[in-house]
């Protein structure tokens, strides 16, 4: 069996939320709803209020998106994916290009787990290198977005599950695996590897690691923290 390493993405890989800006970049572009981006401007004002949970955003932000989405075609999207990508991927850390790259060369099948959009992980995510991609889908028939979602990510037990379906296989082992994540909601996630390490943490997750005893890092010192750990 193989070793694995999964990973968020926002916060964690880059700075900022690629799907929120790819999702401003599809508006001005006239390829999201209006409507539906006037919701997501609402939504997130209110959990920046703290009127709406961390948890609650994401499904709530997840369902807008696909309905934002419904009825534009597939490439449409993909090609405006990657004329955005370009602008966004200074915001990766240069660290992260590099983590991926020692990992890999250490026998580790690298797994991106975002909640974020999957036109935009993927090409993130292909970018560093990852082995497996996971994120949030909207639903197509015939190259047309539905207005459904595809996928359970944005729930909250979504990346454990995203997690369990990849250790059932049998193919990979827990043993000696990583996960990194930068948010509170990544806890699942970090509490299923052996090795887990809040990347770029905020506040509450820092807690959480210090009562889990997990270690900390930041962009500037992983690369060191995880040689550490693979040579002991």
């Amino acid at each position: 069996m193989k070793k694995v390493a999964f990973s968020d993405f926002d916060g964690t890989l880059a700075k900022g939320y690629i799907s929120m800006e790819f999702m401003d970049f599809l508006h001005n572009k006239g390829i999201y709803s209006r409507e539906a981006y006037a919701k997501q401007g609402a939504l997130f004002q209110e959990h920046k209020t703290g009127n709406v949970s961390y948890d609650r955003w994401v499904e709530k932000w997840a369902l807008l998106w696909a309905e934002g989405l419904k009825g534009r075609e597939e490439k449409e999207v993909k090609n405006a994916a990657l004329e955005f990508f370009k602008s966004f991927e200074p915001n990766i850390y240069k660290s992260s290009y590099e983590l991926v790259k020692l990992l890999k060369g250490k026998g580790y099948c690298t797994v991106a787990i975002s909640v974020g959009a999957m036109d935009i992980i993927r090409i993130a995510g292909k970018r560093l290198g990852f082995d497996k991609i996971y994120a949030t889908e909207p639903e197509k028939s015939h190259g047309i977005f539905t207005g459904n979602l595809k996928t359970r990510l944005h729930l909250p037990s979504g990346k454990q599950e995203i997690i369990a379906g990849i250790l059932h296989t049998g193919k990979f082992r827990q043993e000696g695996s990583f996960a990194f994540g930068d948010s509170a909601s990544d806890a699942g996630m970090l509490g299923c590897a052996e090795q887990a390490i809040a990347l770029n943490p905020n506040k509450e997750l820092i807690d959480m690691a210090k009562k889990n005893s997990w270690r900390t890092a930041s962009y500037k010192n992983v690369i060191n923290i995880v040689r550490q750990i693979l040579q002991s």
